[in-house]
């Protein structure tokens, strides 16, 4: 969702999953990636690909 503009807002009902929550920052789907997954939620629900932001 990041990759496309949205940013998540996770809880964290302690230290663990705040840990667990900032582990997921630092990384990035390269475009590539993002066209690949938008194809195949587009195969599975049979609209297609969403629209870029």
């Amino acid at each position: 969702m990041i990759c496309k503009g949205a940013i998540p807002i996770p809880g964290a009902k302690n230290a663990r999953q705040a840990r667990e929550n900032a582990g997921a920052l630092g990384w990035r789907l390269t475009d590539e990636e993002v066209a690949a997954l938008d194809a195949a939620a587009g195969a599975v629900d049979g609209v297609g690909p969403a629209p870029a932001p």
